[in-house]
């Protein structure tokens, strides 16, 4: 089951920074008072076939893998790959269900509407992206 993240620092005036975890999962979302500006969710996580699905206010849906060539402790994401909505669809339903209605709702709807429709075509060059800045880091285990 997702889990929320406490303490998630924040960074940007004005803009909540959200993340719930699994074994399977991360989802990372931006909150700009009620509205969601921007979601990414990350599945099978630390297993060479890494992707994400991700979402930005202005910019549309994208599916994009880890680079396996430069998998680093904060994993390089590549665009494009294939995404098997039927499959990640169906586990975050079912992982997600003790999540904050809104988010859950939100989450969904920006899935079924990747798997109806796909990703949007990016007008700029294919970039990579630090799939984790430092809020997004998992706090070292205590021992």
């Amino acid at each position: 089951m997702l889990r929320a993240i406490a303490n998630v620092r924040q960074s940007e005036p004005g803009i909540v920074k959200h993340w719930f975890e699994s074994d399977y999962f991360d989802l990372y979302l931006w909150q700009r008072g009620a509205a969601f500006i921007h979601m990414q969710l990350c599945y099978n996580r630390g297993r060479p076939t890494e992707s994400a699905v991700s979402w930005k206010e202005g910019a549309g849906l994208f599916h994009d893998g880890v680079d396996a060539a430069r998998r680093t402790e904060s994993p390089v994401l590549e665009p494009g790959g294939a995404f098997d909505a039927e499959r990640v669809n169906a586990r975050f339903m079912r992982e997600s269900a003790d999540l904050p209605i809104a988010v859950r709702k939100f989450v969904l709807s920006k899935l079924h509407d990747f798997a109806l429709h796909g990703p949007v075509r990016r007008p700029q060059p294919s970039r990579a992206v630090v799939r984790r800045e430092d809020w997004q880091r998992r706090p070292a285990a205590a021992g």
